[in-house]
């Protein structure tokens, strides 16, 4: 069933239990669904079938007739550019592609009488040429007739807009016993606004008394795309996983081989959702652009809510092919404040939740800090739902290595005021101990530190979260037993924690490999998000691993 909850003003719609906190199953994949709009409308050819199949021989024919009937060789190619017709199929965004046969013809008449083919003639024979054109077959892109009415089942509102006709458009449906599923139909001869027109979108949103941005709008190509940020709509890409182009990498908000993975795992940023670990309730967030992406999970630092690890540094894992879910451990941002004392096993059950929550069996686990110590912790514990390791800045809890200056440590400890302005003040003042020196940027940890503030901070909870560290035994004998391939990494200027912390984590583990970071303190300065993300992804790709 479909439950609607109003979050960060839009409305999601949860296909599955119909408690928030309800669990989802793997043999149910319908109820791993979570899409954050109030309706989808669909691109027709390309999206829901294959353009080639039913376009080439259609368009082709048109200018081989053209070329014919006008006796006209050098036509072919003139014809052939005009419409962006390739070997074999047509070239995403090209006229063909994107346009109706009604502007495309219109463009072809215009192109003979520019070559100085006389107009009366040209109309005719374009017009002949249109009506003797056969199409190709119209090929599902996959599971269709399920998908839709599985998410027409929900409650979700279907629409349609397409640069086809509507009796094409109307025998393809029949066809596929789709009739009734979409309303509105959008089509290119109805009247009303065509495709980049974004009234098509807004009239779309109006019929269904919903705001644009309640809307997610599925389509193959830019014009697609344009279409959709112009009427202020959320984007998914429907693209060939082997050749996405620049641009849904970069602007959809994400991509699909076909629509069946709307409903096998939710599209782009999922906002405001909830694990359990018992009474803990646990805020994640999920970021991606292709479904199926490298799973990874960030668990932060001491008294660092999951906004710590910036959209920026997220993006960069998102564009390097990652599914990121980041959360706010428990004790900060919009997590449960403990009232018993806990340790670093407990939050590693936290995380856990979060694996089970967003529908992961398994994911590579980065932890920063003391995020780093509930990592080791996650592939003690339960090393089958870690794929690899990644230690940032952290160590096993042996205080015999990567000691501080006593006068770091009290800055760390320092209580901060609990009013935005003296939260912050103290946040510059204490930070620069242990920045990465060459990179320190006081406007932008203030910048970062209002994100963190805004998105929720306890300085008592992080009293809590260090005495958890404290409470926790050394874990260097149980990391001599994990097989799980680790990555650990630290800064070679970290004053907080001694880099002799990070060699050491990585000889307790046994299929390691430990990097020192030149010039890297105890933070992620944006100067070194590239670095930090490209020796991730080296490393998860790295056949020995």
């Amino acid at each position: 069933m479909a439950t609607s909850q109003l979050s960060a003003n839009r409305w999601t719609i949860r296909i599955g239990p119909a408690d928030p906190m309800g669990a989802s199953t793997a043999d149910d994949p319908i109820a791993l669904v979570m899409v954050d709009a109030a309706g989808v409308v669909f691109d027709k050819d390309g999206t829901l079938f294959d353009l080639d199949a039913r376009w080439y021989p259609f368009f082709s024919g048109i200018i081989d007739d053209v070329t014919e009937r006008l006796d006209d060789a050098s036509l072919s190619a003139v014809l052939t550019k005009l419409l962006g017709v390739a070997e074999g199929g047509l070239v995403i965004d090209g006229l063909a592609a994107v346009g109706s046969v009604g502007e495309i013809g219109r463009r072809i008449i215009d192109k003979l009488v520019a070559l100085g083919h006389d107009p009366d003639l040209a109309r005719a024979t374009v017009g002949d040429a249109v009506d003797a054109a056969r199409f190709g077959p119209v090929a599902p892109i996959g599971d269709i007739a399920g998908t839709l009415r599985a998410l027409a089942d929900t409650g979700l509102r279907l629409g349609i807009a397409t640069s086809d006709g509507v009796a094409n458009t109307r025998d393809e449906l029949v066809a596929h016993e789709l009739v009734g599923v979409f309303d509105p139909v959008r089509c290119a001869d109805d009247g009303g606004p065509v495709k980049p027109d974004p009234a098509v979108l807004l009239e779309i949103a109006a019929a269904w008394n919903v705001a644009p941005a309640d809307i997610v709008f599925v389509g193959d190509s830019r014009q697609d795309l344009a279409t959709a940020q112009s009427a202020g709509t959320r984007f998914v890409a429907r693209c060939d996983p082997a050749a996405t182009p620049t641009w849904a990498s970069v602007e959809a908000d994400a991509v699909v081989g076909d629509i069946a993975e709307l409903v096998r795992s939710p599209p782009g940023p999922v906002s405001g959702s909830w694990a359990m670990n018992g009474a803990t309730r646990l805020w994640w967030q999920r970021n991606s652009r292709r479904i199926g992406g490298t799973r990874l999970l960030l668990i932060n630092g001491l008294g660092s809510p999951s906004v710590a690890y910036q959209q920026g540094f997220v993006d960069l894992f998102v564009e390097a092919g990652f599914d990121v879910v980041r959360f706010d451990n428990r004790d900060v941002g919009r997590s449960s404040r403990s009232a018993d004392e806990y340790d670093a096993s407990d939050m590693a059950a936290d995380a856990i939740a979060v694996l089970d929550a967003v529908g992961w069996d398994d994911a590579v686990v980065f932890g920063q800090s003391m995020g780093g110590m509930i990592a080791q912790q996650m592939a003690i514990e339960y090393p089958a739902r870690v794929t690899h390791l990644v230690s940032l800045m952290s160590s096993t809890g042996d205080r015999t290595v990567g000691g501080s200056d006593p006068a770091i440590r009290d800055a760390l400890l320092a209580v901060a005021p609990d009013d935005r302005a003296g939260w912050l003040d103290h946040r510059v003042e204490t930070e620069w101990f242990w920045a990465s020196p060459d990179l320190w940027d006081p406007v932008w940890v203030r910048a970062k530190g209002a994100e963190m503030f805004d998105h929720g901070v306890d300085p008592a909870g992080t009293q809590r979260q260090y005495a958890a560290v404290l409470r926790s035994p050394v874990r260097d004998a149980m990391l001599q037993m994990v097989q799980v391939p680790a990555l650990v990494m630290h800064g070679s200027a970290d004053t907080l924690i001694d880099p002799s912390a990070g060699r050491h984590t990585a000889d307790c583990l046994t299929n390691s490999r430990f990097l020192e970071i030149d010039r890297l303190g105890h933070d992620l300065p944006p100067g070194m998000w590239a670095r930090l993300v490209a020796e991730v992804t080296a490393f998860v790709a790295s056949p020995s691993q």
